[in-house]
């Protein structure tokens, strides 16, 4: 479930951060699409501390603005998308000629224990990663599904045990699709906490994926839970755990 989710995201996400937007064709879309950049500059957050709603605050680094989910949904409105259910968006400043964004999303699924990343091997993780996408294309094939490959990593997974933070990216595509010189990929960077994790979705430019992920550590440095949602305070008499474990997050755990 979650390799196919991470796979169709950066095939259906990406085309609409990164494609030029198609010109207005009537006069109320470039009405609407005005009112969607002017709220956007009216509610970005240039410095300082954002929230992630009520789950930890995150310090903005030098050169890196926050929009609010509001305005970042009202633009994807205005240019023909969906809403979507990220709480923020983080983006370069204006006028630094860098090409990125990170998404950020709080996922509810329960406290997420770490066991498992003691015993954490790469290549063991690629196979079990290959062999879930091969066993998903077999559940799909006669229902019109395109089938998903994963090629290997282009950000191994990193596990920081200290600040229960985890870093990975996927070479993936769809089977028999070349890639784009100018397409685009992904960068998950997640924090565990009591009730779930907060997610940062790194898109950039392919050619700039590598030079842009450093943006991506250092937004996960500055973020922090709030007191009472942090990872060590789960009470495990009170508080639910999920029932799967950080590898499953990644589409690489063992299956039978």
């Amino acid at each position: 479930m979650f390799a196919r989710f991470h796979a169709s995201c950066v095939i259906a996400f990406t085309a609409l951060v990164f494609a030029p937007a198609a010109p207005a064709q009537t006069k109320s879309q470039m009405q609407a699409l005005q009112a969607a950049d002017e709220a956007v500059e009216r509610a970005t957050v240039h410095s300082g501390v954002v929230s992630v709603i009520d789950q930890a605050k995150v310090t903005l680094p030098a050169g890196v603005d926050f929009i609010p989910a509001d305005a970042f949904n009202q633009r994807l409105l205005a240019l023909g998308g969906e809403p979507d259910d990220a709480v923020g968006v983080f983006t370069p400043a204006a006028k630094s000629g860098k090409n990125w964004m990170v998404e950020v999303y709080f996922k509810q699924y329960g406290h997420i224990k770490d066991d498992d990343t003691k015993d954490w091997d790469q290549k063991k993780l690629l196979r079990n990663l290959q062999r879930n996408y091969e066993r998903l294309n077999e559940q799909g094939r006669g229902s019109g599904e395109l089938e998903i490959e994963a090629r290997g990593w282009l950000q191994p997974p990193e596990y920081d045990r200290v600040h229960h933070s985890l870093i990975w990216a996927i070479d993936g595509g769809v089977k028999g699709v070349p890639r784009r010189a100018n397409g685009s990929e992904r960068c998950s960077g997640v924090m565990l906490g009591r009730e779930g994790l907060i997610e940062l979705r790194l898109t950039s430019d392919r050619s700039k994926l590598a030079a842009d992920i450093p943006v991506l550590r250092q937004l996960l440095d500055n973020l922090a839970y709030n007191e009472g949602k942090r990872y060590q305070d789960f009470n495990e008499s009170t508080d639910e755990a999920a029932d799967f474990s950080l590898a499953l997050l990644l589409g690489a755990h063992a299956s039978e």
